[in-house]
This record gives structure tokens, sequence and C-alpha cells, in this order.
């Protein structure tokens, strides 16, 4: 903590404005930018609410061809052919219990399934010109995801895309960081998704709506989390408030965007688990980047552009 606390203040004195966390090496450095502006909405602070059109132009949507158009899951682009998942997201399209970890899959061979990335998007169920939909390819699971949910879990795929997306205004990576952000508790960041949301004034009745939507939520202390089904731990949990905007069915896989003070751009603090069956939860559980980080680094399986 001293080291990197020390790296900070050293950048500060040294460096351009707001560029003085480091990215993972062979990551993009040029990342976390949103080239439109995004909209601050006081409604993102006690809900899920309409996010600002490409303001998140990292965020995609797993679709499955034997699941239908909407997006089943969340996914973070990290490189041009690199997606960032849940490794719960890949599990649930597959039917035998010998789910390949730290090994490479072909996700059409295992599941007989065609799973595609939608990027670029905000208003899905429009055939946009704009959007890109990329079949994904290949995947790993982290060799430390525990399908039963037994110990503290590594809930983290990653997935290679057939091709490399293009770069444009409304597609772009996030920042992946090369060590530990250190967010203190009450830190804002934010999550994206299609999930489940529900029917303006009803209590109980969910729909699966056509924008994207974002919250806005805190860094939590990971005891808070503590109460969750699964296990936390301090090294790998990340731990969010989400009163009243409860991560759904539909956003786990998404990421935990985080903007670190003093800096311009967005990085990925975590990735998120699988939600409360209710989606009610008042803390949501995220696996975090820094539990990854080794593994990324030294990932050789697939090819970063």
């Amino acid at each position: 903590m001293k080291t990197f606390l020390c790296s900070v203040i050293t950048c500060l004195l040294l460096s351009d404005p707001g560029t003085c966390i480091s990215t993972l090496n062979g990551f993009p450095t040029e990342c976390g930018t949103p080239k439109i502006s995004r909209i601050w909405k006081e409604e993102a602070m006690y809900s899920k609410t309409q996010a600002t059109a490409n303001g998140w132009p990292w965020h995609g949507g797993l679709r499955s061809a034997n699941r239908g158009e909407h997006p089943f899951c969340g996914g973070t682009l990290i490189s041009r052919k690199l997606i960032l998942t849940s490794a719960h997201c890949i599990r649930s399209l597959i039917t035998c219990d010998d789910m390949p970890h730290g090994e490479t899959f072909n996700i059409t061979a295992i599941t007989g399934d065609t799973v595609t990335v939608y990027l670029g998007d905000h208003k899905f169920s429009n055939d946009a010109s704009d959007r890109q939909t990329i079949q994904i390819e290949l995947v790993q699971i982290h060799p430390d995801f525990k399908t039963k949910d037994k110990g503290t879990n590594v809930d983290v795929a990653l997935l290679q895309l057939s091709k490399s997306v293009h770069i444009s205004d409304k597609v772009n990576y996030i920042c992946t960081p090369s060590a530990d952000l250190a967010l203190k508790s009450k830190h804002l960041c934010y999550y994206a998704g299609w999930g489940a949301v529900l029917r303006r004034g009803t209590s109980k009745q969910w729909k699966n709506p056509k924008l994207l939507r974002e919250a806005e939520v805190a860094i939590a202390d990971y005891q808070e989390c503590s109460t969750a089904a699964v296990p936390v731990s301090a090294q790998i949990t990340t731990c969010i408030e989400v009163e009243a905007r409860s991560p759904c069915h539909g956003d786990a896989g998404g990421g935990l965007y985080c903007r670190p003070e003093g800096e311009k751009r967005w990085f990925l603090n975590g990735v998120l688990s699988n939600p409360d069956q209710k989606c009610l939860a008042e803390r949501a559980i995220t696996t975090s980047i820094t539990a990854v980080l080794k593994w990324l680094s030294g990932n050789t399986f697939l090819k970063m552009p």
C-alpha cells in the first residue's frame, strides 16, 4: 500500500494531470475516456436509471442464440479482442458438470450455441448501424472458479472475439490497472447493464429494459458482504452498496467502473457476480480486478493486438 501511495504522489508531481495510474502491461494505455460525455443523473444514486447513450463504450451485452435477443449477461472490453465477464455467465451455457478450468476452449464446440457480444449498443432492440456484433470464439475460465460455490470464488472468465473490434466514438476499452486501485470505502463507482428492472408502478413485476441502465454505487467494506450466500475475502471480493439499485438477472458479468481520485480515466475495479435471486439485496459482490491481475498478465493463450 505504501509503495502504491508513493508512486501516486510521485506521478501527481511529475506527470500529466489525470493519468497517474499505470495500466497492466500489454493492455491499452489510451483507454477509459468516453468520447461521448456522460450526463450525470441524480436518479442513478437510488435506482437503475437510463444511461447516457454510449457513455460506457466498453460495456457489452452477451447474447446466446439459444436464449433469444436479450443479453443474458454483460461484459467489459479490455482490449481489441478481449472481453472480461463472470465465469457464472459461461457456466450457465454449459449443461455438463465438467466445465474446463484454466484451459482454452471453443464455446460453440462445447455448448453447440453461438454466443456473440453487442458493442456500441444502447437500445439493443434496434438494428443500429453503429452496433458491432462479434462472435465469441475462445473462452478461459479462471482456474480458481468454483462451480459449487464452496469457498471464496474467483468468478471471472476471459472471452476472445473472432475478430478485433473497431474503435470508435461508441466503442472503446476501459483501463485495466496494473495494481490495486486502493479505493476507500464510500468511493463512488458505476455498473451498467440490460438486467431486469421493476415495471413502473409495481413492486413485483420485472421486465427486461430496452435501453442500457446504470447505477451509481459505493465501495463498502468486504465484511458487509459476509451475509451473502458465498464466502468473501479481502483479497478477492469487492463489496458494493446497492440498496434500491441492486444488480439483477442480465447484469452479471458487467464491470464495476471506477474513476480514482485525481484520475480522468475510468478503470475496471471488479466483475459483477451472480445477483441476489430477488434482486433486492442491499449489498452485492464483485470479483476484484486485483485478484486476477497476475492471471491476466501471464495469460499467453490469447493474442492481444
